[in-house]
């Protein structure tokens, strides 16, 4: 993500063909976040295991999680391609349903 980042800033007219593709990618990173669980529907069994130590072992460790160095390199991703094509900004926009 970091030499993309460089490539839309140095050389944009370039890496026109393939801005649109990296937008997308790097909203999906953006969004990417391993650390949470989405509800397993079995609401019950969650509200047993409240404070239990059982799933404890699977979460990682806040001091381990380097993630938020890929959320961030997609937002410098995201900000690039808005500095260096303002023709963007509308289509991106209503990509967020603004």
């Amino acid at each position: 993500m970091i030499t993309l980042e460089a490539m839309l800033k140095s050389m944009p007219s370039e890496m026109d063909q393939y801005t649109e593709k990296l937008l997308k990618d790097a909203l999906k990173l953006l969004c990417y976040d391993p650390n949470f669980i989405e509800g397993t529907g079995d609401e019950e069994s969650d509200e047993e295991d409240w404070g239990g130590d059982a799933d404890s072992e699977d979460m990682i460790d806040d001091k381990e999680d380097t993630t938020w160095k890929v959320r961030r390199a997609a937002i410098r991703v995201i900000q690039s391609v808005i500095v260096t094509r303002p023709d963007f900004k509308m289509q991106m926009m209503e990509g967020f349903g603004f």
